[in-house]
């Protein structure tokens, strides 16, 4: 039964995306891009560790410019390619 359970929910799990909500999350700690973006970068600096996933959305794009680090362009890619609901866009 257990092993029926895992398989089924392994396969589920790969239909699911997270929700972004209203942008509330964080966005270096949080699991909304398929794990943690702090583990794509080399470190956080401690100005962008409370950073929300609402601060960096401004006239419906991605808004990098007002993080004190560089964020890789490979991981800005994967950023650009998650979706973003239509509340979050004010």
């Amino acid at each position: 039964m257990w092993r029926s359970f895992v398989k089924s929910f392994t396969q589920l799990g790969e239909g699911f995306i997270y929700k972004l909500g209203g942008g509330d999350i964080s966005v270096w700690f949080d699991l909304w891009l398929e794990g943690h973006l702090s583990n794509l970068v080399e470190y956080v600096n401690v100005l962008d560790a409370d950073y929300k996933v609402k601060d960096s959305w401004t006239n419906e794009a991605w808004d990098f410019s007002k993080m004190a680090m560089y964020i890789p362009e490979a991981v800005r890619y994967r950023i650009m390619a998650c979706p973003i609901p239509l509340y979050l866009v004010e």
